[in-house]
C-alpha cells in the first residue's frame, strides 16, 4: 500500500504556482524598497504622524537585521516579518483613519480648491474664497483667538505655487506683502524682528487728494527734509538755530501741502484733537516716495491703503517715522517724498490692520473691500 509522504518538497521539486510567483518578487521587492521604506512611504501617503511611521521603520529594520543573522531559519523567519509588516501597515492605517484629522489642514486644502475654482485675476472670487469657514480658536482666551487669526493669514502668504493668486490679490488690492503681521502694528523697515512693531497701522479708503479730509505733501527728496519732524512738516514751519560769528541766528524756514495752507489750516485743530492712542477716529498718516502722484493716497487699483496713527510719530523725524511705518525713505533718487495725512470720520474707514480686521470686511455683504 502506497503511504503519501509529508515531507516537504526539496529545492529541486515544483512548487505552487502562487509560492513561485511569492520567491520571485520577495527579494527584488524587498532589497529595492525596504522594508523600513515601505512603512515610510505608505505613513507619508496616509500622512501618518512621524513618530508612528518612525517608530515602525525603526522597528523592521531591527527585526530584519535579526533575521539576516538567522539564514538558515529564513523561510521560517520570513513568514515572520511578512506577519509584522502587514501588522505594522494595519496599525499605521488604522491611526491614521482614527486619530483627530488637523483642522487647519483640511481649511487650507478647501482653501486652495476654493481658489483653484476663480480666475487668478477674479479679485472678488478670490476674496470671497478667504472667508469660507475657518477652525474654530482652542479656547476663549486673547491670545488663542490671536493666534487663530495669524494662522489663517500664515496660510494665506504661504508660498505654495498654487496659492499665489491669493498673495498676489492681497498685494495688488490691500498692500500686503511677506512682511506684513496682522497684528495691528507696522514692522519697521529698519528691523526685521516683530518685537520692534510698536507702532498701529490701518487699512484706510484710498481717497482722492481732494478729499476734504486729505491733507497731500509733496517734498523734493533732499537730505533736509528727513531731519523735519512730522509736527514741522504739517504745521509748515521749521526753526533753526544757528550760532554765526558769536551770536544766535535764527532762521525759518516753510512747506506747504499740495492742497492748499487755507484747507491745512482748517484742518490743523481737529488734526492735534484727534492724536491720542484710544481715539476712536484717530488721525493717520501714510509715507511713499514716487515719481509722480496718481491723484490718490493709493495706486489706482487699491482697495485700501495703510496709514499709521499719527499720535505716535507726532514728534519723530520724516526719516523715523517712515521707517516704523515700514517704509524706507531715499534721498539719493529723483523721486519726491509724499505725505499723506487723513482725518477719518467713520470708523469703518480706518480699520485695524490685523487678520481678523481684514477677514471681516472682506466678508461683509454691504460693504466689501474687494468688489
Amino acid at each position: 500500500m502506497l503511504v503519501e509522504s509529508s515531507t516537504p518538497p526539496s529545492a529541486d521539486e515544483p512548487v505552487s504556482s502562487g509560492r513561485a510567483f511569492f520567491t520571485t518578487i520577495r527579494r527584488p521587492l524587498v532589497e529595492a524598497v525596504g522594508l523600513s521604506g515601505l512603512v515610510l512611504i505608505v505613513g507619508n501617503a496616509l500622512s501618518a504622524p512621524n513618530i508612528v511611521t518612525n517608530v515602525l521603520a525603526l522597528s523592521l529594520v531591527v527585526t530584519w537585521t535579526l533575521a539576516s543573522i538567522g539564514r538558515k531559519y529564513f523561510v521560517r523567519i520570513s513568514i515572520i516579518l511578512l506577519a509584522v509588516l502587514c501588522v505594522a501597515l494595519a496599525t499605521t492605517l488604522a491611526w491614521v483613519i482614527h486619530i483627530k484629522q488637523d483642522p487647519w489642514l483640511e481649511w487650507s486644502k478647501a482653501l486652495s480648491k476654493t481658489v483653484k475654482q476663480c480666475s487668478p485675476t477674479d479679485d472678488p472670487c478670490i476674496a470671497k474664497a478667504l472667508t469660507i469657514q475657518r477652525p474654530a480658536p482652542a479656547s476663549d482666551l486673547i491670545a488663542s483667538q490671536l493666534n487663530n487669526d495669524l494662522k489663517a493669514g500664515d496660510l494665506f502668504l504661504q508660498n505654495d505655487a498654487q496659492d499665489e493668486a491669493i498673495k498676489k490679490m492681497l498685494g495688488r488690492r490691500l498692500g500686503i506683502w511677506q512682511r506684513f503681521l496682522g497684528t495691528g502694528f507696522a514692522q519697521p523697515s529698519d528691523h526685521d524682528e516683530y518685537r520692534e512693531a510698536r507702532v498701529a497701522e490701518y487699512l484706510c479708503v484710498n481717497n482722492s487728494e481732494s478729499d476734504e479730509s486729505v491733507i497731500s505733501w509733496q517734498l523734493t527728496p533732499k537730505e533736509e527734509y528727513l531731519e523735519w519732524t512730522i509736527e514741522e512738516i504739517i504745521k509748515g514751519e521749521r526753526v533753526e538755530r544757528t550760532v554765526v560769528n558769536g551770536k544766535e541766528v535764527i532762521s525759518t524756514k516753510q512747506v506747504s501741502p499740495i492742497n492748499s495752507k487755507e484747507k491745512r489750516d482748517r484742518l490743523l485743530q481737529t488734526i492735534e484733537r484727534r492724536l491720542g492712542l484710544r481715539d476712536p477716529l484717530p488721525a493717520v498718516v501714510r509715507f511713499q516716495q514716487l515719481s509722480s502722484s496718481s491723484g490718490s493716497v493709493g495706486r489706482s487699483d487699491a482697495a485700501r491703503v495703510f496709514f499709521i496713527h499719527l499720535g505716535s510719530v507726532w514728534r519723530l523725524k520724516l526719516r523715523e517715522a517712515a521707517a516704523l511705518s515700514g517704509y524706507t525713505l531715499d534721498p539719493t533718487t529723483s523721486k519726491k517724498f509724499f505725505v499723506w495725512v487723513f482725518l477719518p470720520s467713520h470708523e469703518d474707514e480706518v480699520v485695524p490692520a490685523t487678520w481678523g480686521d481684514i477677514i471681516k470686511h472682506l466678508k461683509d455683504k454691504e460693504k466689501p473691500w474687494i468688489k
